[in-house]
């Protein structure tokens, strides 16, 4: 087969010679015959379309040069020329893509880290937008502390900066019915936590504004991996009542493939939730005296607003409200931060470094085996001596 390729490759290659000779002969003609209209003798209107033209020969060279085809066969028998070098010295062979396996290997293995923790835009719609919102104490080192019920309350009826705010917090219930009972982690969450992440259920409504109002509260959305797992992906489930800690909910949707939400305590947590319940405040969350901190929050900047022009108004807010409730808020404040940044948090200049490291790492593995093969080059040209 080789030889019958072999033979292909010259015979095209005579063609596309043939062609060009028989092309560029006739562009010279051409122009004598004009310059012969022209006046000028046979001799002169020759030697004038010849020094038009120029070399003929770097013409077809240039030619070869841009057909796809021929480059083609350049590559495919330099690469059969290099493939053969390198049977004949595995040992050198052996190096060569070791030390070229861990540069890739590494950088391959870092930039997948940084793609999904720095550069894979978040599940959400229009995620710069997107903030936490924590309180910091003063008199504590943490700036993610968890967020209690009354503050969220007065967050939410005096700031201009955001165009909603949603609260999250985390429970342990028990799921029976429809096969052995099981232990699930439900994120008791507003009624506008999906829409203000611009998330829609994959089945299903979702959560109403009807849900937002006492006794209608009984609503749960199910994780796409529980609703595979337990109801064995039945559509169905929408509107079906299932029972948390003997507790009758009725299922209103189920959250998308790759929707989660899982950030607690400025921290990714390892637990992942599996159903979402709406959640209205009793009288008793809108006592500061009587409620602790407990919940994650997360809002949505207004079109055209900042970072910093949230963190300003949430700081003369916590001061009013340090003022007004001296005993709960004293030394309290409020810590915004880009959702981006609290979900790479310290990693991100950690990750730059070391994909830099790595990156150094592979361009060492290149020079190496560049020095290797100026070796052996140097070695066969003495032997041939």
């Amino acid at each position: 087969m080789s030889w019958i390729a072999r033979l292909r490759g010259m015979l095209r290659r005579e063609r596309l010679d043939h062609d060009l000779d028989e092309e560029l002969r006739s562009h010279l003609e051409m122009r004598a015959a004009d310059n012969l209209a022209a006046g000028m003798s046979p001799e002169e209107a020759r030697y004038e379309a010849q020094k038009r033209f120029g070399n003929t020969t770097l013409h077809k060279e240039d030619t070869r040069a841009v057909d796809i085809l021929g480059w083609l066969d350049e590559c495919s028998r330099d690469f059969r020329h290099a493939l053969r070098m390198l049977q004949r010295s595995p040992g050198f062979t052996a190096v060569a893509v070791l030390t070229l396996a861990l540069g890739i290997g590494a950088n391959t293995a870092i930039f997948s880290v940084i793609n999904s923790v720095l550069l894979h835009p978040l599940p959400y719609h229009d995620p710069d937008n997107l903030v936490m919102v924590w309180e910091n104490n003063s008199q504590h080192p943490s700036p993610h502390n968890t967020v209690s019920p009354p503050n969220f309350l007065d967050w939410q009826s005096r700031n201009t900066v955001f165009s909603s705010m949603a609260f999250i917090f985390d429970g342990r219930d028990n799921l029976t019915g429809n096969g052995d009972p099981q232990e699930v982690v439900v994120q008791a969450v507003s009624i506008n936590f999906f829409s203000l992440l611009g998330v829609d259920p994959l089945i299903g409504p979702g959560f109403t504004p009807e849900n937002g109002q006492p006794g209608h509260a009984n609503v749960v959305i199910l994780s796409y991996g529980l609703w595979k797992e337990r109801f064995a992906g039945d559509p169905a489930i929408v509107g079906k009542s299932i029972l948390l800690n003997g507790r009758p909910q009725t299922v209103v949707g189920v959250a998308p493939q790759n929707f989660q939400w899982f950030i607690k305590d400025g921290s990714l947590t390892g637990a992942k939730p599996q159903m979402w319940s709406s959640f209205v405040f009793p009288q008793s969350f809108h006592d500061h005296k009587q409620i602790g901190r407990f919940m994650t929050v997360v809002a949505r900047l207004h079109p055209g607003a900042r970072h910093s022009q949230a963190q300003i108004q949430m700081n003369a807010i916590a001061s009013r409200l340090e003022q007004e409730y001296p005993d709960f808020d004293g030394h309290w404040g409020v810590n915004v931060v880009p959702l981006r940044q609290q979900i790479s948090g310290d990693l991100r200049p950690a990750l730059l470094v070391l994909f830099g490291a790595v990156a150094f790492v592979l361009l060492i593995a290149c020079a190496n085996v560049s020095s290797l093969l100026l070796a052996r080059a140097a070695g066969e040209s003495r032997a041939s001596c």
